[in-house]
């Protein structure tokens, strides 16, 4: 995998997510698919995508450390429906929680992701979708990204 640009860096982020397993066996993949297939999107989804599924966005991105080093949120919006199905996706948020706890990777660039917060939202009231369940995962993402580094000049 390769962090020489955002989507790059996306895409690394993306495979771990659907690829990771838990001691168990279990996979995100298990539930949103692998692969190009997988129903986790960047930023949005399309119109006649099927639930289970889920969004996310590199957001609040600050660049450190002469330049070399970028800060950012990973935020993972995973929706499923009906609401009788609220205990699947609360676990499916868990696997994807473990899949970006402590994730290092070093082969072209460097990431790293801190432990990441969950929060599920409160039922939507009328005239929205009362039945969609709404599960907001955030992680710290620390990035030497190739697309910052690679112009760096050595000795300045």
């Amino acid at each position: 995998m390769s962090t020489a640009s955002s989507v790059a860096l996306f895409q690394l982020l993306r495979t771990r997510i659907l690829g990771f397993h838990t001691p168990d066996g279990d996979s995100p993949g298990d539930q949103l698919g692998t692969g190009t297939s997988g129903r986790l999107f960047y930023a949005q989804a399309p119109d006649d995508v099927t639930t289970p599924y889920a969004t996310a966005r590199l957001i609040n991105r600050q660049v450190s450390m002469q330049g070399t080093r970028e800060r950012m949120d990973l935020e993972v919006m995973l929706f499923d429906r009906p609401r009788s199905r609220q205990v699947i996706a609360e676990e499916l948020s868990d696997w994807i929680r473990g899949a970006l706890t402590g994730f290092r990777d070093h082969s072209n660039g460097f990431v790293m992701t801190n432990p990441p917060s969950g929060d599920t939202m409160p039922q939507t009231p009328s005239p929205g979708d009362a039945d969609l369940v709404q599960i907001r995962i955030v992680a710290e993402v620390i990035s030497y990204p190739k697309y910052l580094t690679q112009y760096s000049i050595p000795g300045s």
